[in-house]
């Protein structure tokens, strides 16, 4: 990976699960690190979801390889929240591939 083409910044959230005195399990998301990443890829089509059309947003972002990074992250990018597709790593560029979608709330 050259140098210089990591220019967005991203935060990378990990799920704690608790349970309360009911017996409820709640998840909570705790920032785990910032790092930086490059945005490779855009695809967006039209999805149909109970009825309602909304654009589908995912992406592609490539970050450095030593990163930890899990499938049940949630990534935090330019103020919206994507939860992680998958993970592909290349070891020639040593670099990871995440896919991730945007995480309608």
């Amino acid at each position: 990976m050259r140098a210089g083409l990591l220019t967005e910044k991203v935060l990378v959230l990990h799920p704690t699960v608790t349970t309360n005195p009911v017996g409820e399990q709640i998840t909570s998301y705790d920032n785990v690190s910032a790092i930086r990443a490059r945005d490779v890829s855009f695809r967006q089509q039209r999805q149909l979801d109970n009825g309602e059309v909304w654009m589908q947003g995912q992406r592609t972002l490539e970050v450095r390889m030593y990163h930890d990074i899990c499938d049940n992250d949630l990534i935090e990018w330019r103020d919206k929240r994507y939860r992680i597709l998958s993970i592909d790593t290349d070891r020639q560029h040593m670099c990871k591939h995440l896919t991730i979608e945007e995480v309608n709330q």
